[in-house]
């Protein structure tokens, strides 16, 4: 698992397109006393090829965040829409890791560890 702090838009990260067909992308964002998850998926919609879905990592709703045609810009806008509120991008890259995000964060929201897991067992 790995855990990038700084805004993509400033540092070059290390990700690639295709990481997304062997990592499961999510940035975390803490609003108050909550915690959000933004998930990655892959889509294809009018030109569109990437969509967030956004869920409180302790609540039980799920709705649709931002998307982009890019993996980076996608994870650009989830990142600047955060501001200063400590956001990261968590890469996770083996069910191990998906386990231990979901048990370390604290996830009990059911629909993001769904989809979570979901990704999972079609990557590995």
């Amino acid at each position: 698992m790995k855990i990038i702090t700084k805004n993509p838009r400033d540092v070059v990260p290390n990700i690639l397109e295709k990481d997304l067909d062997d990592k499961i992308f999510i940035v975390l964002t803490d609003i108050g006393h909550s915690t959000y998850l933004s998930f990655v998926e892959e889509i294809s919609t009018g030109g569109m090829k990437y969509q967030t879905s956004v869920g409180n990592i302790c609540g039980s709703i799920v709705w649709l965040g931002y998307y982009s045609s890019t993996l980076v810009e996608l994870l650009i806008r989830e990142f600047n829409i955060s501001g200063v509120n400590n956001p990261r991008i968590i890469i996770l890259e083996s069910p191990e890791d998906v386990e231990y995000f979901i048990k370390d964060y604290d996830v009990t929201n059911s629909e993001l560890i769904h989809k979570i897991k979901r990704a999972s067992s079609v990557r590995w």
